[in-house]
Parts: C-alpha cells; sequence; structure tokens
C-alpha cells in the first residue's frame, strides 16, 4: 500500500506525520522497557550519543563520502549540485546534502516507488529493495535524504536496544548490557554509514536484530510470537545480502529443536526474493537491474569461479594469498580487538562448556567459576536457563565469527577489484560486532568491574578522532590501509 504522497505531492506532511506517530509508539515501548528496568537513564544517554556522532559525520564529514578522496590524497572540490566523480563526492537531490556517489544507485530504488516513469535499471541494488521500499514511503523530491537519515537513526538505536536485550536474555550482567549498548552507540560501521541516505547501516543494525529475534524465538512458547520474530529475520535479508547471518540464525534454530520456524524462515525467505525478482522487477518492472558489471551478485560469481579455477588448477600460492588477505580483512573489520575479546570469549565459554560435562570436570568447573569473567557468564550455574543461555552465545559466537570468517576469505578475489592496493575490504567484515561488542564487555566487566564503562569512552573517542582533522579510522575500515590520513 502506498501513503497519501503519492495522490498528491501536496499530502506529503500526512507522511511525515504517520511516520512519526509510528516511530513515536515504538520508541514509546522501548522506553517503557527500560523504565521498568530502572534504566532510561542509559537509554537516554546512548540517544544522545548516537544523535551526536550522527549529526557530527553527515555531508563532506560523512567518512564514506570522504574515504575514495583521502585514500587518493585528494582535497575536496566539491561543487554545489554537481558530481564530482574525481573525488566521488555527489549531492543526494539537493544541494544541502553531500554523500557517496554510490548513492546514485540507491537512490534509484527509492525512485522506483514513486515515479512511474523513472528507469532504475542502471542500479545494482535493485534486488535488495526493502530499505528503499521504507524510505520512499516518508521522503520525496529533496526530502529523500532526510528520509533516509532519520531512518538511519531509528535502526541504530533499535540495534543498540537489541544488543542490550541479547544480554538480558542470555543472563548477563546489568552492567555488561549497558556497557555493550553504549559502546554500539559509537561502533565505527554505523558512524561510517549514518549519514549515506543506504542499506548500510540498516543491514548492520539487522546483524543484532536478527540475533534477538532468534533469542526471542528460541525462548518463546507461543507459535504468535515465534511468526512475529521470524519475519524480523526475513526482514534482513530484504534489506541486504546477509546470508552469513541468516545461516547463523537457522543453525541456531535447529540446535534448539525449532524446525516449525527453521522451515518457515527458510522457505519464505527463498519464495520473497523470487517473487521479487522473478515478478516485481522482470515483469512489472522490466528491468532487475545491473547484475552483470557489478553489484554483490557479481561479486560472488567472480568470487565463486576464480576459486573453481584456483583449485581446480591447485594453485597453493594463489589460494594462500586469497586466505590470507581474507583472514586479515576479517581482523581488520573488528578492528583487531574485537575479534581478539571474541576469540578468548568463544574459548572460554567452550572450555566451560566442554568441563561441566565431563564426570571429572567438577574441580575445573570451579576453577573456572572463580575467575571473574564467570560472574558475567554464570559459568557453572545448575540454572537450566542459565546453561541454555551459555550454550546459546556460544553457539550464535562459533556461528557468526566462522561464517563471516569464511565468507571473506571467499569474497576476497573481489575485494583485490574494489581495494586493489590492499586486496582487502573490511567494512564487509563488521558484521560480527555484536559478537565482539558482547565479548569487550564481559571481559572487561569481569577484570575491571565499575571501571569498565571506559571502553565506552574509549569507542567515543575513536569513532571520533577524525573530528579533529588530524586522522581517520576510515582507511582502515574500507580499505585496510594502517597508517594516519588526514582529511
Amino acid at each position: 500500500m502506498r501513503l497519501p504522497l503519492t495522490i498528491a505531492r501536496l499530502l506529503e506532511p500526512l507522511n511525515w506525520i504517520s511516520y512519526f506517530i509510528i516511530a513515536g509508539l515504538i520508541l514509546y515501548k522501548i522506553g517503557q522497557y527500560y523504565r521498568r528496568r530502572q534504566q532510561l537513564a542509559l537509554l537516554i544517554v546512548t540517544t544522545i550519543i548516537i544523535l551526536f556522532n550522527s549529526l557530527s559525520h553527515i555531508s563532506l564529514n560523512s567518512p564514506y563520502t570522504y574515504s575514495f578522496r583521502v585514500v587518493n590524497n585528494l582535497p575536496s572540490t566539491y561543487a554545489s549540485n554537481i558530481d564530482n566523480n574525481s573525488t566521488w563526492e555527489c549531492p543526494y537531490e539537493s544541494p544541502t546534502f553531500m554523500v557517496s556517489c554510490d548513492m546514485r544507485h540507491t537512490i534509484a530504488v527509492e525512485k522506483m516507488f514513486t515515479d512511474a516513469k523513472y528507469d532504475p535499471s542502471f542500479s545494482v541494488y535493485l534486488l535488495r529493495f526493502f530499505y528503499g521500499y521504507l524510505s520512499s514511503l516518508i521522503g520525496f523530491d529533496g526530502h529523500r535524504w532526510v528520509a533516509s537519515f532519520t531512518l538511519n537513526l531509528l535502526f541504530w538505536l533499535f540495534a543498540c536496544a537489541a544488543l542490550y536485550k541479547i544480554c538480558i536474555l542470555t543472563n548477563l550482567s546489568e552492567r555488561v548490557a549497558a556497557i555493550a549498548m553504549l559502546c554500539c552507540a559509537s561502533s565505527w560501521g554505523f558512524v561510517s554509514f549514518v549519514g549515506q541516505p543506504a542499506m548500510y547501516l540498516s543491514a548492520y543494525a539487522f546483524a543484532t536484530i536478527m540475533i534477538w529475534s532468534t533469542l526471542e524465538i528460541v525462548y518463546s512458547q507461543t507459535v504468535k510470537k515465534q511468526i512475529l520474530f521470524s519475519l524480523i529475520i526475513v526482514s534482513g535479508c530484504l534489506i541486504y545480502d546477509v546470508y552469513p547471518l541468516v545461516l547463523s540464525c537457522l543453525t541456531v534454530l535447529f540446535i534448539f529443536k525449532k524446525y516449525f520456524i527453521y522451515a518457515f524462515v527458510l522457505c519464505l525467505q527463498i519464495f520473497l526474493n523470487l517473487l521479487w525478482k522473478k515478478f516485481f522487477l522482470a515483469i512489472i518492472l522490466g528491468s532487475i537491474g545491473d547484475q552483470k558489471s557489478s553489484g554483490n551478485v557479481h561479486d560472488i560469481k567472480n568470487s565463486l569461479d576464480t576459486w573453481i579455477n584456483v583449485v581446480s588448477k591447485l594453485n597453493i600460492t594463489q589460494a594462500t594469498e586469497f586466505i590470507s588477505k581474507g583472514t586479515q580483512a576479517y581482523m581488520y573489520g573488528g578492528m583487531i580487538f574485537g575479534v581478539v575479546a571474541s576469540s578468548i570469549f568463544i574459548l572460554y565459554l567452550s572450555i566451560a562448556s566442554f568441563n561441566t560435562k565431563k564426570k571429572d570436570g567438577k574441580s575445573r568447573s570451579l576453577a573456572l567459576m572463580s575467575s571473574p569473567i564467570s560472574i558475567s557468564l554464570l559459568i557453572g550455574s545448575s540454572n537450566k536457563q542459565a546453561k541454555d543461555s551459555n550454550r546459546l552465545l556460544l553457539c550464535f559466537s562459533c556461528s557468526i565469527c566462522f561464517l563471516l570468517l569464511l565468507s571473506m576469505i571467499f569474497i576476497n578475489p573481489a575485494s583485490h577489484h574494489w581495494s586493489p592496493g590492499t586486496g582487502m575490504m573490511p567494512r564487509l567484515a563488521f558484521y560480527t560486532y555484536p559478537i565482539n561488542t558482547i565479548a569487550i564487555a564481559v571481559l572487561t566487566e569481569g577484570l575491571m568491574r565499575n571501571k569498565a564503562f571506559i571502553v565506552a569512552v574509549i569507542t567515543f573517542l575513536i569513532s571520533n578522532l577524525d573530528l579533529t582533522g588530524i586522522a581517520s579510522i576510515s582507511q582502515f575500515f574500507d580499505y585496510g590501509l594502517v597508517g594516519i590520513y588526514r582529511k
């Protein structure tokens, strides 16, 4: 269904009123939850941090906008309302907001829903339509960037709230949940893309939202609630190519014997994607977009062809390079310390899970319980829910990290095209941030107690380093380049 905007342009205010009412109701529900837990101040602080990080990283200050010219040592030469392909700085309909020129592909997804005469066939993103559809329901010519920006703010806040809820559902301490939520409010992936009217930030947000939805399904006893959260998981598939995340959620659902929901999610996402591609795009629109010269489908196909060629010719040197670069990109995507923290976290959970199953593991379990970290994890607890929580944490941590590592290795041949200098695109591995953030929060809370909140402060400072004009970590995040780069 379309909103009043498509009937007459003068009815656009009704779109915004409807949008703010719906968003307000959702935020009210979230606020009520935090008030019941006596954590309303945490929600307010998180919101303030998100707003600061967002408003200070838009237009020419958006890392994804200046990333291309900085890596090529070019000054900003943006001219009002003119695409500058040399520095890859372009307006988004109006000269007020500058974005990466990549966004000319994402605006096509919005316009195809509101302009019957518009030809979006050049876009590489038509297959992933849901974010563009949501944005098209709100803004129109001249207001599209604002609509996308507000959506990005909401998705960012939802991701942080979902990360908090994950900690609560898995019986982690209130302090761990608070630290994780505050760190999420300054996570670099969100900072990098909040000013871009594209599906990138919402895809990152769904990494956490899909994990939370899966946990709700596992713990829920009502089919109605399970179906609702299944639809949320499927929504992530319509926003971006989050195959490793979907596979991780399906793995957990299968392990915890949610077979009906497992089949429902698997079949529904395949059905909706085929329906959109084969019917709405191919037949109704007449084009599925440019899937041959660029885009994720093109990159996946090229990577697959390259790997088949490498394996068939037993090219050990090339395979070793791809594995090495892919692993390095995976570590950079987690900012290294996040990957280290999640590795320790997984190891600790694995040892604890193994020891509690051994008949002679009582002394070992007691040794684990005596460590500071075990207080946060409830390791050794006789409570069945606590043990299930640790199993869930272990399942998600292992599956997401392992699948993202494999994905980075698999996609590395295509990364050499987009990042010829290093052959890496670390930002594609940022989807591990929910596990990395929880791991950091657990480890620091176990070792530092009340002082552990310093981690959230450090995260904030690192993410705002580029505001000094001296350095930015965008090159590290986007291209795997190590060094100081002036804006």
